[in-house]
């Protein structure tokens, strides 16, 4: 796997952040750089120039920046319009970066203990606090179109503690916070960049019992159990809820795991007035006495889904050690008994980062419901074609268009185990590439009678002289299974043929998690003519499945 290169600019010194950066991700694969601090605008323009990197992070002080804006920190008077000016050119040398780079700008802030105008910090025209918001908001609103930039808030880092910043290490190294501060941002630099590569976390599994609400449900009852009222340890519960519910709007998905008594648990779910999370917040549910590592690979089984995508939460340690144990690719993060703690040790988490959002991020549950439901009428059909037959599977192929570009690229970037090659792309560079006139990109759509799974595959070709190359071939995990893998060659041969090619070959790259991909190849009408390396010329023998539709 190619190593992910950080070159880190900044007008104070981060070498404590490039130290912690490489000495805690080498298993990453993540090297970090510095830049000489100082003369950041010299530093960038020669980045446009010769530029070997994976990314830029730019931690930056405002009045070393912004000329206008150091006016307000002397207490002088400022002009407004001449530090949006200020921006603008900022704006544009990130913007024609981040053609070739993932850029990561540090928001900027002054210091904590900042008097300013004290009482009229927050009036316009006069505040520094209020003129820097001003001044971070036009940046981000001048940046947002731009999905290869990303604005990172480090204030909860850094203003975590008063001592975090020192003047004396300030005055002797150059160097504004203390070890803390530098440890905590390489935490978070470093899974913000594995979100990016599609190393997030995809679902959390949860216990109940002392997990979701307080007391033994099956023992006691719903009505006994702890969750709201009038008790600060049901608020605690409740709140907690709440959180995971707001993470599930968001695309995390939530399962059950625990040992109980199924009727009991949906007794709960159903009829206790201060529940926050229903029975259809969650794609699955395994309640029995069977153990938790069984369950947990069950759950991901079900749904197509990876050990390493998941988080399992439960308060008793026997049963988390069990299954780190069995399952060391599942995040089992602590969680002792005190629900006080539970919303902040969720905040905690930093495997639930955004690098993009689109529409089948928010309908991602649904999704995964209906699957449940194709899963179950799978189990119940005797045969796989009586099973196939019944869901009436539609695929719509499509060119890549400015609707879905997002989505594109997010699949490129995140699928790991469907995935021929993990080329990973920014916005510019994937534009670049299939601009090329032998290039050829299909996007796949599918639905059936349960719903839609929206933009799912990928199959782009390079094909030149009577030769076409599968230069990647991604599928979606949840729709795995149902012959799309199959009909996805039948398509690459189709557009080889259609292009003058006589001869299709493909060669897939191994990653830690792509196997199932080399599965698929080897069960193909691909011939492998060297580890890795497949060839057909035979272009007849790929036949359209049946019992799908393509319009």
């Amino acid at each position: 796997m190619n190593s992910y290169i950080l070159k880190i600019i900044s007008d104070f010194n981060v070498k404590p952040l490039e130290n912690y950066l490489n000495n805690f991700n080498k298993k990453k694969n993540l090297i970090a750089e510095t830049a000489q601090y100082g003369n950041i605008f010299n530093n960038l323009l020669k980045l446009e120039k010769k530029n070997k990197y994976s990314g830029l992070l730019l931690w930056t002080s405002p009045e070393k920046m912004i000329a206008e804006f150091a006016k307000s920190l002397e207490m002088n008077p400022f002009n407004e319009k001449k530090c949006f000016k200020e921006v603008d050119f900022i704006c544009e040398i990130l913007k024609k970066l981040s053609k070739h780079n993932q850029i990561f700008f540090v928001k900027w802030n002054v210091e904590h203990d900042l008097r300013g105008y004290g009482l009229l910090e927050w009036k316009s025209n006069t505040g520094i606090r209020i003129l820097l918001t001003k001044i971070n908001l036009y940046f981000a609103e001048k940046l947002k179109k731009f999905n290869n930039i990303f604005i990172l808030d480090f204030d909860k880092i850094i203003f975590s503690e008063s001592e975090n910043f020192s003047r004396k290490l300030w005055y002797v190294a150059k160097i504004p916070y203390n070890e803390k501060v530098f440890l905590k941002a390489s935490n978070e630099i470093s899974n913000i960049i594995e979100a990016i590569k599609g190393n997030d976390k995809k679902i959390i599994i949860v216990d109940c019992d002392n997990t979701l609400w307080g007391g033994l449900v099956g023992e006691n009852g719903w009505r006994k159990i702890r969750l709201g009222g009038h008790d600060y340890i049901g608020e605690a519960f409740k709140n907690f809820q709440f959180h995971l519910k707001a993470l599930s709007n968001s695309g995390i998905q939530l399962a059950i795991c625990s040992k109980n008594e199924e009727k009991a648990v949906m007794d709960a779910f159903k009829h206790h007035s201060e529940m926050i999370l229903k029975k259809d917040d969650f794609i699955s549910f395994k309640i029995n006495w069977y153990s938790k590592s069984e369950n947990i690979k069950n759950i991901l089984k079900d749904v197509n889904l990876g050990m390493s995508s998941a988080v399992f939460i439960d308060d008793n340690p026997i049963e988390r050690e069990n299954v780190k144990l069995v399952l060391p690719e599942v995040l089992v993060p602590y969680w002792d008994d005190d629900p006080t703690e539970s919303v902040n040790r969720v905040n905690s988490l930093k495997c639930f980062n955004y690098s993009s959002f689109t529409k089948e991020d928010r309908n991602r549950k649904k999704m995964y419901l209906t699957e449940a439901k194709r899963v179950e009428i799978k189990h119940k059909s005797k045969t796989e074609d009586t099973w196939l037959k019944r869901i009436q599977t539609k695929v719509k192929v499509k060119s890549v268009n400015s609707e879905n570009i997002v989505r594109t690229i997010q699949l490129l970037n995140k699928t790991n185990q469907l995935n021929l090659t993990t080329r990973r792309f920014t916005e510019n560079t994937f534009k670049k590439i299939f601009k090329k006139p032998n290039n050829l990109i299909k996007v796949i759509y599918v639905s059936d009678k349960f719903g839609d799974l929206g933009l799912v595959g990928i199959i782009s070709l390079s094909i030149n002289n009577g030769k076409s190359i599968i230069t990647d071939y991604v599928l979606s995990c949840r729709a795995m299974g149902r012959k799309i893998e199959d009909l996805m060659f039948y398509l690459a041969i189709k557009y080889s043929k259609n292009n003058g090619a006589k001869i299709i070959e493909a060669k897939y790259i191994k990653t830690k998690r792509n196997m199932p991909t080399l599965e698929i190849f080897n069960k193909s009408k691909l011939n492998q003519m060297k580890k890795n390396h497949f060839v057909s010329n035979k272009f007849s023998e790929f036949k359209k499945p049946k019992f799908i539709s393509i319009e």
